[in-house]
């Protein structure tokens, strides 16, 4: 019989130089948006930009921070709207029920888990939204979510 030792530290080794492989293989390409990727909807202007977030993380695997910017009767406010895993892109062309169709969306997404962003409105309150996903398995049937508040941009 092999040695349980080695065999455990040949397949931590391995684990490690496929972690080393997926991170080097262009994943920070898709994290940042070289421009803020705005959108107008009568005098209403939104900006979305993704920047890779300054974290420590324990994994290696790089982060995206997600900002929104919002200009409303000649005001701007822009936030942080949320961290996360991977990387971010605007959906283009997707339009989710209830949300401002001008505003885009956007969808994040690592290793098979991923989130989804709309804004909605509120009289002078914009809410910026937040589903989580799942990828879908032949034979599992991923989880539903339902959209949550993530932000308000209040315009009071």
């Amino acid at each position: 019989m092999k040695n349980p030792i080695l065999i455990i530290v040949a397949v931590v080794a391995i684990i490690a130089v496929a972690a080393v492989y997926v991170y080097r293989s262009g994943t920070n390409e898709v994290l940042v948006s070289p421009a803020p990727i705005e959108s107008t909807t009568e005098g209403t202007t939104f900006a979305w930009l993704f920047a890779e977030a300054k974290t420590n993380n324990l994994d290696g695997l790089p982060k995206t921070d997600i900002f929104l910017t919002i200009t409303y009767n000649h005001r701007s406010i822009e936030r942080l709207v949320d961290t996360v895993p991977g990387g971010c892109s605007l959906l283009e062309g997707q339009i989710f029920e209830g949300d401002i169709s001008t505003a885009g969306s956007v969808q994040c997404y690592s290793a098979g888990f991923g989130q989804q962003y709309r804004v909605t409105q509120s009289g002078n309150v914009f809410i910026v939204e937040r589903k989580f996903f799942e990828e879908a398995l032949p034979d599992i049937t991923p989880s539903v979510y339902e959209w949550e508040a993530v932000s308000e941009f209040s315009f009071d």
